[in-house]
């Protein structure tokens, strides 16, 4: 195992414990959502940081040039960024959404005192 592995598994454990704790402290931002994707995602670093190979078997499968695997490593980084913004600005307008059907309710409910 090279240090590099050794780095790169670390801090993917670190992400992944880190977020369940965050989980499990009940914080307010971290949705059942966001753990399983984060998990999946660190879990996937992991398992090509330890087993490169892996990817390989993969670009064979699907087809694609050595050459390209760069590229596909950036796409599929910012693809994931991208899912966590919109995951977060879709939790938070459903949040904005109970708030608003909450305060409307309760004025219904004032009004029919």
């Amino acid at each position: 195992m090279t240090t590099y592995q050794i780095i790169v598994t670390g801090i993917s454990l670190y992400f992944i414990f880190d977020r369940i704790k965050k989980r499990l402290s009940k914080e307010p931002r971290q949705s059942f959502l966001k753990v399983i994707a984060t998990i999946i995602l660190w879990s996937s670093v992991i398992c090509i940081t330890l087993f490169p190979g892996l990817l390989d078997v993969l670009t064979q499968i699907i087809k694609i040039d050595k050459d390209d695997n760069s590229i596909i490593g950036v796409i599929l980084i910012f693809s994931l960024v991208l899912f966590f913004k919109i995951l977060s600005i879709i939790e938070r307008i459903e949040k904005n959404i109970t708030e608003l059907v909450r305060r409307e309710s309760l004025k219904k409910f004032e009004e029919n005192l």
